[in-house]
C-alpha cells in the first residue's frame, strides 16, 4: 500500500503547475477583502506562472513564444490565454478572453487556486 501511495504522489509532482506557461501583471490597488499584491504574486509564482512588471500589450504578446496554460480544459475560453490582466476592481470585470490576452478579478485566482483548474467564469 505504502508503494502504491508513493508511486502517486510521485506522479502528481510531475505534473505541471496551475499556472505553468501564464504571465501575469497585478493592475492597480488591493484592499481587503481582496489579499495583498504580495499573497497574489506568490500564488501565482508558487502555481508556476510568471508575474509581469508591465502591463502586457498584444504586440508584446505577439512577440513572445507562444504558450498555452496546461490545467484548462481544451473546450475553455481561456484554453489559448497565455497573459492575464488581474483587475484590482472586480465590479466591473469579469472572467473575458480576447485570445492570448484575458482580463481576469483577483477572485478568479483564489478560485481556480481552490479548485486547481483555470475556470471560465466565477
Amino acid at each position: 500500500m505504502v508503494h502504491r501511495v508513493h508511486i502517486i504522489s510521485v506522479f502528481v509532482c510531475q505534473l505541471p503547475g496551475l499556472f505553468d506557461g501564464c504571465s501575469f501583471y497585478l493592475s492597480g490597488e488591493y484592499h481587503l477583502p481582496t489579499p495583498p499584491r504580495e499573497d497574489l504574486a506568490r500564488l501565482i509564482t508558487l502555481g508556476g506562472g510568471v508575474v509581469l512588471h508591465r502591463e502586457p500589450t498584444i504586440d508584446m504578446i505577439n512577440q513572445s513564444a507562444v504558450s498555452v496554460p496546461y490545467h484548462a480544459p481544451m473546450t475553455s475560453s481561456l484554453a489559448n490565454c497565455s497573459h492575464y490582466i488581474v483587475s484590482a476592481d472586480e465590479r466591473d470585470v469579469t472572467v473575458n478572453s480576447g485570445g492570448r490576452l484575458c482580463r481576469v478579478p483577483p477572485s478568479w485566482i483564489m478560485t481556480c487556486t481552490a479548485g486547481f483548474r483555470l475556470v471560465d467564469k466565477l
